[in-house]
């Protein structure tokens, strides 16, 4: 149980500071890295609309995906895959950062389900409420957070590479949280706790 909290706080904190930043700065880096596709406001919106809306289909399907298999079978290749999408997104430019963008956005996206579903399966229900409580708490301060962090980077350099790199670094560590939360599920307490809240 103590694990999995740590997991869960853990990846909540740099899986909701990924996806601020990421939404944050995504009609931004449109603007400057698309404008042979929109050169207006109105084209920029819609792109990350078009982005946005494509990526949020990937919460159905994570959901459904966590109904059927082990929670870490599904963070982990979500956490590792964030790694080289968010380097390519920060990296490329013109067209391409489109889809990169909508790759990367997918699998932000659905990272958010994971949490969410952790503290149902793992949290025994006299707990539940206090430990969804701290898990949003702690979201809102990322969010809190990604806002000037993204304002220093933009003003320090004058683009977005950098925060993506960064971004990419933090994904690493979440993705050795999912690692963490693949070792505690095969441990005999962690599949009883799982039994019992199904």
């Amino acid at each position: 149980m103590i694990t999995v909290f740590g997991v869960l706080l853990f990846s909540t904190a740099i899986g909701s500071f990924i996806f601020s930043s990421t939404t944050i700065v995504m009609p931004k880096l449109f603007e400057t890295r698309l404008a042979e596709l929109t050169s207006t406001v109105s084209g920029v919106g819609l792109f990350v609309f078009l982005v946005y809306a494509v990526a949020a289909l990937a919460q159905l399907l994570i959901g459904s995906l966590a109904d059927r298999h082990s929670l870490s079978r599904i963070f982990l290749p979500l956490a590792l895959l964030q790694v080289p999408m968010l380097l390519l997104t920060g990296l490329v430019g013109g067209a391409t950062t489109l889809f990169t963008a909508l790759a990367m956005m997918f699998l932000v996206f659905g990272q958010v389900p994971i949490n969410e579903v952790m503290v149902a399966r793992y949290t025994p229900p006299e707990y539940r409420t206090r430990v969804y409580s701290v898990r949003y708490t702690l979201s809102f301060a990322a969010v809190a957070i990604a806002v000037p962090v993204v304002s220093t980077f933009h003003n320090a350099y004058g683009g977005f590479s950098e925060l993506f790199i960064l971004l990419a670094a933090l994904a690493i560590p979440l993705t050795a949280s999912a690692l963490v939360l693949m070792w505690t599920e095969r441990q005999p307490a962690a599949g009883a706790a799982e039994s019992v809240s199904a």
